[in-house]
């Protein structure tokens, strides 16, 4: 499983966009992310990699690379 890929696949979801067009150092407010569809960014992601996300981990998720960054650590 390629975890940026399939992260950008998610994100691309909750924000119904294209996952390439989702740039990996651009805030993701800017695409359109508010607090609910962050919440329903994490449940995904959560469920995809079989982590838990502690709430708050949530506020530091502003980028593509900081979502990568937390799921990374998390599977180390």
């Amino acid at each position: 499983m390629n975890t940026e890929q399939t992260i950008r696949n998610e994100i691309g979801l909750v924000l119904a966009m294209p996952p390439a067009e989702i740039l990996p150092d651009k805030p993701l407010v800017e695409y359109g992310l508010d607090s609910v569809r962050a919440m329903d960014m994490v449940v995904g992601v959560e469920d995809l990699f079989d982590i838990e996300v502690e709430d708050m981990e949530i506020a530091a998720l502003k980028t593509l690379n900081d979502v990568i960054g937390m799921v990374e650590n998390k599977l180390a």
